[in-house]
């Protein structure tokens, strides 16, 4: 399956504005959502890096490359992202990318509660659990479904809450 679509487009972690000369450096590069979608009124909103314009950032998605967002950030089941300590450095990415955008706080929201009412269905098997976390890892030149990384913490969650590891 193509990882590239129309709702995909390639971002700078160092902005060329600050640094053209790595404008094509591959591990300078990562394909990320348009970053533009529209409200309840047809308004429309930025977020991701549409909104961070040239700010520097202090996570990085990419292993090795920086602080891994996986051990700053944590997702409510309301949908907001929140740093999992206080840190004005989280605060600022959250911020800079908008990332509590009511769109995507109502998408974070809606997808969970659909993973949620699948699960209460299984009675929050550990072996669906783990089906479902599947689903939802990262692979190479596999695209993920949209939210995939606030169902991948809440099922990580459950998961520890069950006294299981994943």
């Amino acid at each position: 399956m193509p990882i590239a679509s129309a709702r995909m487009k390639i971002e700078h972690w160092h902005a060329r504005s600050e640094d053209d000369a790595r404008s094509l450096v591959w591990n300078n590069l990562l394909g990320v959502c348009t970053g533009v979608s529209r409200d309840d009124r047809g308004h429309r909103l930025q977020h991701c890096d549409t909104s961070r314009g040239a700010r520097k950032l202090f996570l990085h998605p990419v292993d090795g490359q920086g602080p891994d967002p996986r051990g700053h950030l944590r997702y409510t089941k309301n949908g907001k992202v929140e740093p999992v300590t206080a840190d004005s450095r989280v605060d600022g990415d959250i911020s800079a990318l908008n990332l509590n955008a009511r769109n995507l706080v109502r998408g974070r929201e809606a997808v969970l509660e659909l993973v949620w009412r699948r699960l209460k269905r299984s009675e929050f098997k550990v072996g669906e659990l783990h089906r479902l976390l599947k689903a939802h890892e990262v692979a190479p030149g596999v695209a993920m479904p949209e939210y995939a990384e606030v169902v991948r913490y809440h099922l990580l969650k459950k998961l520890r809450s069950l006294g299981h590891a994943a």
